[in-house]
C-alpha cells in the first residue's frame, strides 16, 4: 500500500517536526522516496539611505576614526557585490601617505565557503629592480639585488643606443590602490677620480606594461612620469605622454640625494620631489583609486648614469603570492615602507548595517597585527545560496552514506537541479528514487522528523512555510 505524506514547517533552520493524530503504519521492509520540496530561502535585503550609510574605521588606537558614506540604494542578492566594491573603494581613498600605511589596500567581500563578510587590508609586495624577482624585467639594463648596503641598490643602462628609450626596467604588476609610491633617488658615485651622477632617467606609469617583445618604450604612452635631466637643471614631468617643463613660480632643480616619487593616495596622484621630509609637488592629478598603472624606469643616459633605491608598492590582490620585504632606505627624506602592528576597528554607525553584514557588534576589531582581517560572526544572507541541498531523515533509518563526513547518514535525497525563482526553492523529483527503510518489522509512528541542509551540511535559512512530500510503500 502506497502512502503520501506531506510535511510542513515554519522553522527558519529547516527542521520538519510533524506529529499526526493517527498512526502511520510502515510495513516491514518498507521503502521511501522524495516526491517534491518547496521552500523559501530567507535572503535578506537592506535599503541604504542617509539614516544608515555611515561607516568609520580606525587604523590604530592612537588615531581618530575615518568616516565615509556608502552609496545609497536597495541591496539584495542580485547587487550586493556593488556595495562591497563601493566600501572597498572608499576605504582605500582614506588611506594616508605614511610609513604604516604605504602599500596597503582594502578589499571587502565574502568567503566562498563560509559566506562570511571580511574587511581585509593587505600589504602588497615592495618591489625593487631585483633580477631574482619574477615580477621585474630588464631590457638593456641591470638592477640590484636589494640588501642592506645602499650602495648596491642601483640600476642603470648596460647596452643600447644612448638617448633612446631602448634601456628600461618594468614590473608586470600594478600599483597599490590604497596608499602607494613609486620612487627612485638621484645617485652619485666616483670611479677613477670622476664623479658620475644620475641623468636622463625617467620613472613613470603606463596603462599597460611592456612585455618581453618590447624593444623601445613609446614615451607617448607614459601616463604619469618624472624625468631628471642633468644635475642642477629643472625637473620635467610627463602627463598623458606629453613631457612638460615646470611652470611653478620657483622651479625645482635636481640635486644629488633627491627622491623622485610618484605618490597616489586620497583621490590624487602626486609627482613629488623629496629634498627633505616634506615633498615639493611639481604636479598632481585626480585619480579614482581603481585604474591599474604599471611602473617603468627608463634610462636615456649612458651606462655611467646609475639610479638608486627604486621602490614600488604593488597591488596585493593582483598577485596574492606576494612577499613583504622592508628594504633599508638610504635616508629619512621619504617615508619608509613598513607595516606597523596595531589593532584596527570598523565602526558601523547604524547597528542594522552591522547585523546585515553578519556582525554581532557594531565595533568589530582585528587582532594586534600588521594589516587587517575583520570577519563577520555569521554568514552574509544575501550571498547565502547553495548549489545543492540535502534532505536528511532524523527518526527513520535508510541505507545511505556521505563522503564528506565519511559516515552512514540517513540522506533521503540530494537536490541538484532545483528552480530558484525570487528566492523560492521548488523541486519535483524527475522519478521516484525509493530507498529501503531498515525495518524488518512493521513500524507504527505518529511523528516524522527530517531537515533540509545545504551541500556543506550547514543549516539553511528559511522563511515562511516550507513543504516536503514523501512517498512510502
Amino acid at each position: 500500500m502506497v502512502k503520501l505524506i506531506r510535511l510542513t514547517t515554519q522553522d527558519p533552520d529547516g527542521f520538519f517536526n510533524n506529529e499526526f493524530k493517527s498512526e502511520i503504519i510502515i510495513p516491514a521492509n518498507g521503502r521511501i522516496a522524495l516526491h517534491s520540496l518547496t521552500a523559501e530561502i530567507n535572503v535578506e535585503s537592506i535599503t541604504i539611505d542617509a539614516q544608515n550609510d555611515n561607516i568609520k574605521f580606525k587604523w590604530s588606537d592612537n588615531q581618530d576614526f575615518r568616516s565615509f558614506h556608502i552609496l545609497n540604494g536597495f541591496y539584495n542578492s542580485s547587487n550586493f557585490f556593488n556595495l562591497f566594491s563601493d566600501i572597498s573603494l572608499k576605504m582605500n581613498r582614506l588611506m594616508e601617505y605614511a610609513s604604516s600605511e604605504l602599500g596597503f589596500q582594502w578589499k571587502v567581500g565574502t568567503d566562498i565557503k563560509s559566506k562570511k563578510v571580511s574587511f581585509e587590508c593587505k600589504q602588497g609586495e615592495t618591489i625593487n629592480p631585483d633580477p631574482t624577482n619574477n615580477k621585474c624585467f630588464f631590457k638593456n639594463s641591470i638592477g640590484s639585488t636589494g640588501g642592506t648596503n645602499i650602495n648596491n641598490n642601483v640600476c642603470n643602462r648596460t647596452f643600447g643606443n644612448v638617448g633612446t628609450a631602448d634601456s628600461f626596467i618594468y614590473m608586470n604588476t600594478p600599483q597599490c590602490k590604497g596608499s602607494s609610491t613609486f620612487r627612485g633617488r638621484i645617485f652619485k658615485y666616483t670611479l677613477g677620480g670622476i664623479d658620475y651622477i644620475t641623468n636622463n632617467t625617467i620613472i613613470g606609469y603606463m596603462d599597460t606594461p611592456p612585455d618581453t617583445n618590447t624593444t623601445l618604450i613609446d614615451l607617448s604612452k607614459i601616463k604619469y612620469g618624472i624625468k631628471v635631466n642633468t644635475n642642477g637643471t629643472d625637473y620635467s614631468y610627463f602627463i598623458n605622454g606629453v613631457e612638460t617643463t615646470q611652470t611653478t613660480p620657483t622651479t625645482i632643480k635636481s640635486a644629488i640625494g633627491d627622491f623622485m616619487s610618484i605618490d597616489a593616495y586620497k583621490n590624487k596622484i602626486y609627482l613629488n620631489i623629496y629634498k627633505s621630509s616634506v615633498p615639493t609637488n611639481i604636479a598632481n592629478y585626480d585619480y579614482d583609486n581603481t585604474i591599474d598603472l604599471f611602473p617603468v624606469v627608463i634610462f636615456l643616459g649612458n651606462t655611467t648614469s646609475k639610479f638608486q633605491s627604486v621602490r614600488f608598492t604593488s597591488d596585493p590582490w593582483y598577485n596574492i603570492n606576494n612577499t613583504i620585504i622592508n628594504y633599508a632606505e638610504p635616508s629619512l627624506d621619504v617615508p619608509s615602507i613598513k607595516g606597523i602592528q596595531s589593532i584596527k576597528t570598523i565602526n558601523f554607525v547604524d547597528a542594522e548595517l552591522a547585523v546585515f553584514f553578519g556582525f554581532k557588534k557594531s565595533l568589530p576589531e582585528s587582532p594586534d597585527v600588521i594589516g587587517c582581517v575583520i570577519t563577520s560572526d555569521y554568514s552574509f544572507q544575501p550571498a547565502d545560496f547553495s548549489d545543492s541541498f540535502i534532505i536528511e531523515l532524523l527518526n527513520l533509518s535508510i541505507n545511505s552514506y556521505d563522503g564528506l563526513t565519511k559516515e552512514r547518514r540517513n540522506f533521503l535525497h540530494t537536490i541538484v537541479q532545483a528552480d530558484i525563482i525570487r528566492n523560492r526553492l521548488t523541486y519535483t523529483a524527475p522519478y521516484l528514487l525509493f530507498l529501503d527503510l531498515m525495518n524488518t518489522n512493521d513500524i507504527s509512528l505518529r511523528k516524522i522528523t527530517c531537515r533540509l541542509l545545504k551541500e556543506d551540511l550547514s543549516q539553511v535559512n528559511l522563511t515562511g512555510i516550507s513543504q516536503i512530500t514523501l512517498i512510502i510503500e
